[in-house]
């Protein structure tokens, strides 16, 4: 997902901020991606997951780790890719044994 976007992800956060249409796109976005998240890990819980960790997977899965993990340490789409699920794996299985 983030490859296909990268050209587009890159100046559209910025942007948003000055383009108001832009920037209602992207809260859009950013809703319908919190709404994945939460409809992914709802299985593992009761009621609802907690706020705190669709927060933090949210952050982590965004597109702005995947381009600061590879614009700014060098790493590989797939070395990004795996980092960022290792972590979320980490954040879940933290949830899941508290």
């Amino acid at each position: 997902r983030h490859r296909y976007f990268q050209p587009w992800l890159r100046w559209s956060v910025h942007e948003a901020a000055l383009i108001p249409e832009l920037a209602v796109h992207q809260r859009r976005m950013d809703a319908a991606h919190r709404t994945l998240i939460t409809e992914a890990v709802a299985p593992a819980f009761a009621a609802a997951p907690p706020p705190a960790l669709i927060g933090l997977l949210s952050s982590l899965l965004e597109f702005r780790a995947w381009q600061t993990l590879t614009a700014d340490y060098g790493l590989s789409d797939s070395a990004a890719a795996d980092a960022i699920g290792n972590a979320a794996r980490l954040v879940l299985g933290g949830y899941a044994t508290a």
